[in-house]
């Protein structure tokens, strides 16, 4: 299934394949329901999920990851808005002197 995973660097999506043995949905009624992590294909249940911050469909809903995956995508944001804030020359936030 070809779907969308946002690359930071570029500032843009790349084309993403998720297996087509892999099930892997956007919802499901119910949370019991075993379902792959749409990043590193683990089985779980459907509520033990995150919605993934990269992973989209073309309308833009995040895709089910696990709670591994999902740490690893919010330590990537952390990482990259760091790098984004060096570079524009260190936190902008207002200060009194």
């Amino acid at each position: 299934m070809q779907v969308h995973k946002w690359n930071y660097d570029k500032q843009d999506y790349e084309k993403y394949t998720i297996p087509g043995s892999w099930f892997c949905p956007l919802i499901c009624i119910d949370m019991a329901t075993e379902v792959n992590c749409a990043e590193c294909g683990k089985v779980l249940p459907f509520g033990h999920t995150f919605t993934s911050l990269v992973i989209h469909s073309k309308m833009g809903f995040g895709y089910g990851v696990c709670p591994d995956c999902h740490r690893a995508e919010i330590a990537e944001e952390e990482e990259y808005r760091k790098q984004a804030i060096a570079k524009k020359g260190g936190d902008r936030k207002c200060r009194i002197n």
